[in-house]
């Protein structure tokens, strides 16, 4: 019986020219640790430490070494492809808080267009409505919560006008005799002088009046 010869596969190698070719969004599967066999997409990739996160098939996040990881698959666009033409948001960088249309995305950056025109930007800075990041990664919930926070911050909220409160009504004494003397100086509330034509002498000594 001939003997058969088992190759390992090839685990991902720091190299000076690449580092480490893995990005967030890559398929990998574990080969060796206590998370051995596991395969899922790169959520994280801390390059510092060498670590990353995988989310498993069956839903778990695992953080292993980058060296215990073969890669299976590159990133695919396929899942942000399909956000070209709909309205995302830039949430690091001098236009943080803006909202554009996204243009175009690539396996590193993307092209926005905002009110001042077209930006380049990271896909790591720029996430849709839903809080996934251009790379594939969702936001973890400290960072929804500071979505949250800043979308609500980009709107303005217009306050509601209140309406004309309505006209006080003056209190007349009843058992005064009625005449200016009795109503109170409210123009809203009119009275007998305003329709009660004057007197043929009062309007003759108002012309003399004016006259001289």
């Amino acid at each position: 019986m001939d003997e058969v010869l088992i190759i390992p596969p090839s685990t991902l190698q720091f190299s000076r020219e690449k580092g480490y070719d893995v990005t967030i969004g890559d398929c990998v599967r574990v080969a060796r640790g206590p998370a051995v066999g596991i395969e899922g997409l790169i959520r994280s990739v801390d390059f510092v430490s060498g670590h990353l996160t995988v989310l498993a098939d069956d839903g778990p996040l695992h953080n292993v070494l980058i060296g215990f990881c073969v890669k299976l698959e590159n990133h695919s666009l396929r899942d942000v492809e399909c956000q070209v033409g709909h309205e995302v948001w830039i949430i690091s960088g001098p236009r943080k808080g803006y909202r554009g249309t996204l243009r175009s995305v690539g396996r590193t950056y993307c092209n926005v267009t905002i009110e001042s025109g077209i930006m380049q930007l990271k896909n790591t800075a720029v996430v849709t409505e839903s809080g996934m990041f251009l790379n594939g990664a969702i936001l973890d919930s400290t960072q929804m919560a500071a979505f949250i926070e800043l979308r609500q911050k980009s709107f303005v909220w217009t306050v509601p006008r209140s309406t004309t409160p309505p006209t006080s009504q003056s209190t007349v004494d009843p058992s005064a005799k009625s005449g200016p003397s009795t109503l109170a100086c409210d123009p809203w509330v009119p009275h007998s002088d305003d329709t009660t034509p004057r007197p043929l002498n009062e309007l003759a000594q108002a012309e003399a009046d004016y006259s001289t």
